[in-house]
């Protein structure tokens, strides 16, 4: 089952559309019921338009528009009631657990926006390596909500081998249409839009390590090597900071350690290996001592043509070829 699809019809159509009906329903017989309501809904839209993923970029516009509209329209037709019931106020529980759900709708919502400043360190600035239609970033930014690798900053001795990927990103494609695959979850690798698509030097420097025989893995399998985490990989050393790209195709990679590479040299494909739920491109970047694991170094934060990537950054290959070339 596809948990991402039905994560965004529950989260992200089914309640903000309930929400919007009830915003539409007026039956407060005071303005601060009202605009508590009103609070937790624009909050509560304002939060799943951040940690959301939307392959169809518009929709959260669409109901904060819509949200705005009703809010505009609702306060117009309470402007004659008290803004406090005293006669009913201390009977009214659900006045404290609405305006309990209302802060805590504004305090996510704070939150999740924090997740867009970059964590404090040094930095990296990289070329984007794929270039070939239009790619969303999934995972990406500086909360665990936004980013799922920030989990491996925790001290916990499990998560000592993978600590180089905690500023990570992921990255899927997607069609005209909006859709990362052809099809629900389908099995067939080549139905994922990402599936194939060439990856190319995101700088310049070394070949550090290259894996190209890892599986690719019919979905949503994943390698039972748990020391073969990355798949087929190639990791490069840039400036003193080592550059990983993940869950390769297999027999796609073209360089081997020791190797040179210039920025938008071609490395390979994005292909399924490793420890990965469908096809997508992981990059991360980290300073490694001798004698750490793969991916065991400390994280540096990843710029690519100066930005930093969040969830639902969208980013064309037209974009990314264009700086490449600005680049060289």
């Amino acid at each position: 089952m596809d948990w991402l699809l039905i994560q965004v019809l529950f989260l992200q159509v089914l309640v903000p559309l309930l929400l919007l009906i009830w915003l539409a329903r007026i039956r407060e017989k005071a303005r601060f019921n009202w605009l508590l309501k009103t609070i937790m809904v624009l909050s509560y839209l304002t939060s799943i338009a951040v940690a959301g993923i939307w392959p169809f970029m518009p929709w959260p516009y669409v109901y904060m528009s819509i949200a705005i509209l009703l809010a505009m329209r609702g306060g117009w037709r309470i402007k004659d009631i008290p803004w406090l019931d005293v006669a009913e106020l201390r009977s009214q529980i659900g006045l404290v657990g609405l305006l309990v759900t209302s802060l805590a709708s504004v305090a996510m919502s704070v939150y999740l926006f924090s997740g867009w400043i970059p964590p404090a360190g040094s930095s990296i600035n990289l070329t984007f390596p794929l270039q070939q239609g239009n790619y969303l970033v999934v995972h990406g930014g500086s909360n665990m909500i936004l980013n799922p690798h920030l989990k491996t900053l925790a001290p916990t001795p499990r998560y000592v081998p993978w600590r180089g990927q905690s500023y990570a990103i992921d990255v899927v494609k997607i069609n005209h249409w909006g859709l990362r695959t052809n099809g629900i979850l389908p099995t067939d690798l080549k139905r994922y839009a990402i599936f194939g698509d060439s990856v190319f030097a995101p700088c310049t420097g070394k070949v550090v390590s290259a894996e190209n025989d890892r599986p690719d893995l019919p979905v949503p399998r994943r390698d039972p090597d748990r020391t073969k985490l990355t798949g087929n990989h190639v990791l490069l050393e840039c400036t003193g900071v080592e550059i990983l790209l993940a869950h390769l195709q297999r027999g796609s990679v073209v360089i081997k350690a020791g190797d040179h590479v210039i920025v938008g040299d071609f490395l390979g494909h994005v292909g399924n290996s490793g420890n990965t739920t469908e096809p997508h491109l992981h990059i991360s970047a980290q300073r490694r001592k001798s004698g750490q694991p793969l991916i065991g170094g400390e994280p540096v934060v990843m710029l690519f043509n100066g930005n930093y990537l969040v969830r639902n950054e969208l980013i064309t290959g037209y974009q990314a070829m264009s700086d490449r070339h600005n680049i060289q």
